[in-house]
């Protein structure tokens, strides 16, 4: 199949491009199979979100509200929300803290300022590929709300081999962002 327009000597991996990730969605490829990101040219299905992670996801993002709308920051919190970096990766934070943008449909790069996941089954996955993902991209801040040891993993300081600076907060400091001081979240709150 299509070996008369393409001519390969050796079997090579096609990573998708958000374009293709997208056509598949308006075909209907996932209609019905849950959640999925793009992450460098692979799909990933994501696990259900479980009431613990969805009620996680809503204080923080309360927290965050309130935090941005307290100080008239120009910023925005958006949950869920797809994240395009570069050509081959459309990941959706749990959360994302971002400068207004006049592309309604993404949120783009040099917007995004704090991207959060909330980590039940999918700490692996967030810290091996998204925490470098995010890093290599520049976003600022990144973290990640660890629901079964309880932390906190802010990260900072991105670099192409990934963030610089990791604290390792426990569930009930307050943690206020490195970029966005005005932001600070309760993690008591978080049990």
């Amino acid at each position: 199949m299509g070996q008369e327009r393409f001519s390969v000597s050796e079997p090579t991996v096609h990573k998708l491009t958000v374009e293709e990730f997208l056509a598949l969605d308006e075909a209907g490829f996932f209609l019905g199979k849950g959640r999925f990101e793009l992450i460098e040219g692979e799909i990933y299905q994501m696990s259900p979100l479980h009431r613990p992670h969805a009620r996680v996801i809503i204080e923080i993002g309360s927290q965050l509200h309130r935090a941005v709308g307290a100080a008239a920051l120009d910023l925005e919190v958006l949950s869920p929300v797809s994240m395009r970096l570069g050509p081959h990766s459309l990941p959706e934070p749990d959360l994302l803290v971002a400068a207004p943008d006049p592309d309604d449909k993404f949120v783009e790069l040099g917007f995004a300022r704090l991207a959060i996941e909330v980590a039940d089954a999918s700490l692996k996955h967030d810290l091996t590929r998204k925490a470098p993902l995010y890093a290599q991209h520049g976003i600022p801040e990144f973290w990640i709300v660890d629901l079964n040891a309880r932390t906190i993993h802010q990260m900072t300081d991105p670099r192409p081999e990934g963030y610089a600076s990791v604290e390792v907060h426990p569930f009930g400091a307050r943690v206020a962002s490195k970029l966005v001081p005005q932001i600070v979240l309760d993690s008591a709150r978080l049990a």
